[in-house]
């Protein structure tokens, strides 16, 4: 049975590719990247976000591009401010609370995350690695249906500190080249910097004061597999999507738009996972992209690109490439294209996203309903 009543009503975002969703979309799809191969000596490469790494250390650089996508999801959702009965959800990394120091906020993102937001409403802090906004959208949900909140507002932002970058190349995620996720030579993720903000609300409540819904909520499903392995694991993460499909009520996708970072065993796992969803179901011909060949990975944000994505397929009924890929994938029902496709009508997409410690999310959005 679907999760019906709830809808996206804003979306805003900065990229590599700088400010607004839009501006995202134009880029995506046209199958540009704003990845570049690191220069010798000179560690990871990070597609970064217009001008946000002109002070590596400032801490005021997440709140900023946290301030610009909640400004554009505001205006997006008919929002002059930020309304009463607001649920603010930052997604972030966490430092452990005995061992604080103003130093590790500024790296982990805690407290420049909420001065970005201090003064309009409490937030909430969500962190669940990568699949953070998914969980951030799993808690709004909850906070709707119980009548906590009017609206849920899941907003975050990411900048290339040195815990971040240096978390990631420990455990060799990184690439030296770009990533190109779904490749056979891929060989890691590019980490890439931004901000993302979501609004979330009621179907009647956001038609009652004239909002116009982008896209449905159909069904979400959140897990922590309580191992470091979980993340890549194809039967975790098949049981995580085919419930957030049991949820939405539907069969099977009619586009998923996956995590797929680029690694060599997260992508391979991913495929796995649907291939394994695609022939229990019998799905038809199905197309799997991912946004990270084009502006990297964000992180903990990587979840708002991925969300934007998907809100503009389900509008345009444009299903975009992935930006990077040389040779194109096809497993079973599955097929990973290399430039945008038209597939006009697409009725939902699976949204993937997984995370280091478990942390598995995916959700379903749909076409909203109109009068």
């Amino acid at each position: 049975m679907a999760e019906p009543g709830l809808v996206i009503t804003g979306a805003g975002l900065v990229t590599a590719f700088g400010g607004g969703t839009e501006q995202f979309w134009t880029h995506l799809v046209s199958g540009a990247s704003a990845l570049t191969p690191p220069a010798p000596d000179t560690g990871p490469g990070i597609a970064a976000a217009p001008g946000s790494r002109r002070q590596p250390d400032d801490p005021a650089r997440q709140p900023a591009l946290v301030r610009q996508a909640l400004t554009e999801a505001l205006a997006d959702a008919g929002h002059a401010a930020v309304p009463p009965r607001t649920v603010i959800i930052l997604t972030g990394q966490t430092a452990a609370l005995d061992k604080v120091t103003p130093r590790r906020l500024s790296l982990l993102g805690a407290d420049p995350l909420a001065a970005a937001v201090r003064g309009e409403a409490e937030p909430l802090f969500v962190s669940h690695a990568c699949a953070s906004v998914l969980f951030g959208i799993a808690l709004g949900r909850r906070w709707l249906q119980a009548g906590l909140a009017d609206t849920a507002i899941v907003l975050g932002g990411w900048t290339a500190g040195e815990y971040d970058v240096a978390s990631m190349d420990v455990v060799k995620a990184l690439t030296a080249e770009v990533a190109r996720p779904f490749d056979p030579e891929r060989s890691g993720t590019t980490l890439g910097e931004g901000g993302g903000a979501l609004v979330l609300e009621r179907h009647g409540d956001a038609r009652r004061r004239g909002g116009v819904p982008r896209a449905a909520l159909a069904g979400v499903s959140c897990r922590i597999a309580g191992s470091a392995a979980a993340a890549s694991d194809a039967v975790s993460a098949s049981a995580v999507m085919a419930e957030a499909l049991h949820r939405a009520g539907i069969s099977h996708p009619g586009h998923v738009h996956a995590h797929a970072a680029g690694t060599v065993q997260g992508d391979d796992a991913e495929l796995d996972a649907l291939d394994r969803l695609a022939q229990a179901g019998a799905w038809p011909a199905t197309m799997v992209t991912s946004h990270k060949g084009a502006i990297g990975h964000l992180m903990h944000c990587a979840g708002f690109p991925a969300v934007v994505a998907a809100v503009r397929t389900l509008e345009t009924g444009v299903i975009p490439g992935t930006a990077g890929l040389r040779e194109p994938v096809q497993r079973g029902a599955l097929t990973v294209p290399t430039c945008a496709q038209h597939s006009p009508g697409v009725p939902s997409v699976l949204v993937n996203s997984f995370g280091f410690g478990g942390n598995t999310a995916a959700a379903v959005l749909i076409q909203p309903t109109h009068p």
